[in-house]
């Protein structure tokens, strides 16, 4: 999948271009759309961009697993380098240990993501700030250029603002 950015100068350009999308097969659950007012955008039945489109937090939830499962063999290599042979640690004990370390790798991943702007909505912040809008839509990697063209051609006043992003 690939996420197509498109910059557009007014909410009804935005909103036909999201129907527009949709009659070719787009999904509507696929079309986000980023406003300094996201109100303006539900009120048109749009959807606003949520916190997975405008952080990293997708992509760096995916990471959280593997900081775990390191995070769960250190606690193991400081418990059996403290305590030596005395400590014994049963099956459960190791489930235990690594659930919590997956579960901690995941909470402190999620954290960092939220306090990570994508950087393409952050590039384009200061438009959307203006008023306009950056639209966000997922599309199978073949449909891309057609998509895109096809906004651009019916569209003058719109604008792509990175053609090759993929979708965390």
């Amino acid at each position: 999948m690939k996420r197509l950015f498109i910059l557009v100068p007014d909410l009804k350009e935005t909103s036909d271009i999201a129907h527009e999308l949709e009659t070719q097969g787009v999904k509507e659950s696929d079309i986000h759309v980023h406003a300094h007012i996201p109100q303006e955008v539900s009120a048109v039945n749009l959807h606003p961009a949520n916190i997975f489109q405008l952080t990293n937090l997708g992509s760096a939830i995916k990471l959280g697993p593997i900081l775990g499962l390191i995070f769960s063999a250190f606690i193991l290599m400081f418990c059996s380098f403290v305590f030596g042979p005395t400590i014994q640690i049963h099956a459960l004990g190791y489930f235990a240990i690594l659930v919590f370390g997956v579960g901690f790798g995941i909470w402190s991943t999620g954290l960092i993501g939220l306090g990570v702007k994508n950087p393409v909505v952050e590039k384009y912040e200061g438009y959307v700030s203006d008023g306009h809008y950056l639209m966000m839509i997922d599309t199978a990697d073949e449909r891309e250029k057609e998509i895109s063209s096809k906004i651009i051609s019916a569209h003058p006043d719109t604008s792509l603002a990175v053609a090759n992003d993929s979708v965390h």
